[in-house]
């Protein structure tokens, strides 16, 4: 019997939410295995960056033939956790294709709250750290165009998609590199305003006026 895999939402402060997980996700990727021993559960598929631009491709498709079912209204979250044990979180919150809110978190190696934000419609995009206010649409076009596009003989190139065929992450590192050397879209999670695993969790955004 499959498990349910509900993806992880963050409150306003950004709380994580244990995650209870079903099949895993399937991450195609130009490296070996081996090299993500610690990134399980996850199906791991070696292929050619061709492929994971098809994939990509596939994924994009599934997602323009949904977004109108959830009024195109979906929260993700962008995360960096630095080897040394401190990080940062971006949640970002698009209403009918656009974004209407923001919040920011930057924590240190005691995991304490160093700096944090949350922009609403009228102030959006005004501070200067965090990730951008992107639409899942233009983080397509980021994966495709400048992530898979990295020389794939000097870096390790994956993209992870989700059970339901949403774009789960999309990175690059390169090759020989030890500690803090993965960029793109990483520590991803996403999920639509109105579907079910969403209203197990509290709404991210109260709404800031």
């Amino acid at each position: 019997m499959r498990k349910k895999l509900f993806i992880v939402l963050f409150a306003v402060c950004i709380s994580e939410v244990a995650i209870a997980e079903e099949e895993p996700v399937l991450w195609f990727t130009t490296a070996e295995l081996g090299e993500y021993w610690n990134s399980r559960p996850a199906v791991f598929d070696k292929q050619t960056v061709a492929y994971l631009q098809a994939k990509l491709r596939e994924s994009r498709a599934v997602w323009e033939k949904n977004k109108g079912k959830y009024q195109n209204s979906y929260t993700y979250t962008r995360a960096f956790s630095s080897w040394v044990g401190f990080g940062h979180k971006t949640a970002v919150r698009v209403k009918n294709g656009v974004v209407v809110e923001r919040h920011f978190e930057a924590f240190n190696r005691d995991n304490k709250i160093t700096e944090s934000y949350t922009e609403g419609p009228k102030d959006i995009g005004t501070h200067k750290r965090g990730k951008p206010v992107s639409t899942m649409e233009e983080l397509y076009e980021e994966c495709a165009n400048a992530h898979l596009k990295q020389n794939p003989k000097r870096n390790v190139l994956s993209l992870r998609i989700s059970q339901d065929g949403i774009l789960g992450g999309c990175t690059y590192r390169s090759i020989g590199c030890a500690d803090d050397c993965t960029r793109g879209l990483q520590g991803f999670r996403f999920a639509w305003d109105y579907s079910a695993f969403r209203l197990q969790y509290p709404v991210p955004f109260e709404g800031k006026k």
